[in-house]
């Protein structure tokens, strides 16, 4: 995939409202400013190179960790995110290691609407299509790219091209295996930053530390089906309840205060009533009052009051 001749720009423009996209905010909730960065990074790696895409080979991985200042293992869940989230195009990179999206090549031909000269784009990695394909865009067949790629295209009915149906058949059904494959990884790779998101946010509290959420157990069950029944964000919103909370905190004063531990606080009864604030403190008059949350501790444990 050699480098067209003038195919790079030398600026590209971001929307102000791009922090403000939910899907760059979710991003960024998940990874930090890593995550936001990683695409700026993606943005200028395609537009100063080819153009319109990258090729995502080790080096890249190598590069990107470098460049952003992380592990090479996180550059690899972020890329997972990009592309299950379809903010990258997964069919490309499952394919043939190749990241671009509808998104980066609309803006690419944009900004080259005013050359003077035709553009030329790799059929095999050009996503548009026809109608939304400039005139001045010239979709051209590469030979090489075709030998190394058997021929794929983005657009569906390039797919089966020269060859006999069986093969047409085979290479669908690789395409199906790998997407179920990615799909997987990003799953099981959401799952493990959710629960790694909460682990960090229950030990910031102070209270007894939780070291490690072994799969299988009665622990990990319990924090999965929460975070399938609420999402991550109210997980992380209950723990802050327990933050605010004089009684969960072991602040309550008497001599044997009681103090919230992860276990009790991931059981379904327990954390409904910490997410809704029934531990919240309370002030009337001027006077702190309790909600007598011992009450609902027993309520809890042995079903009465």
């Amino acid at each position: 995939m050699s480098r067209t001749r003038d195919n790079s720009l030398d600026y590209f423009p971001l929307d102000v409202d791009f922090f403000s996209d939910s899907r760059i905010r979710r991003l960024h909730g998940r990874f930090g400013s890593d995550g936001p960065m990683f695409l700026i990074y993606i943005f200028c790696r395609c537009y100063g190179g080819e153009g319109y895409y990258i090729e995502a080979n080790d080096d890249f991985y190598e590069d990107a960790a470098l460049d952003i200042g992380c592990t090479v293992e996180k550059i690899g869940l972020m890329l997972n995110y990009l592309l299950d989230k379809s903010l990258l195009d997964s069919t490309l990179f499952n394919t043939v290691k190749v990241l671009t999206s509808h998104g980066i090549q609309a803006q690419y031909q944009k900004s080259k609407k005013g050359c003077k000269r035709d553009i030329e784009v790799d059929e095999t990695l050009w996503v548009l299509d026809e109608a939304k394909t400039e005139e001045f865009v010239k979709v051209c067949h590469s030979k090489n790219n075709s030998e190394k790629n058997g021929h794929f295209s983005g657009k569906k009915d390039d797919i089966s091209g020269n060859y006999p149906q069986s093969k047409g058949n085979e290479i669908k059904e690789n395409e199906m295996k790998e997407k179920e494959r990615s799909l997987s990884v990003s799953n099981e790779t959401d799952c493990r930053n959710d629960f790694r998101r909460v682990m960090e946010a229950w030990n910031d509290l102070g209270l007894a530390k939780v070291s490690r959420i072994t799969s299988g157990s009665d622990r990990y069950k319990q924090l999965n089906r929460r975070l399938k029944d609420y999402g991550v964000d109210e997980v992380l919103r209950a723990i802050v309840n327990v933050s605010n909370s004089d009684f969960l905190m072991g602040r309550a004063g008497g001599n044997r205060p009681f103090e919230a531990t992860f276990d009790w606080f991931i059981k379904p009864n327990n954390f409904q009533k910490v997410l809704d604030g029934n531990y919240a403190n309370r002030r009337r008059g001027g006077e702190q009052q309790s909600s007598n949350p011992f009450l609902d501790l027993l309520e809890d444990e042995y079903g009465q009051k």
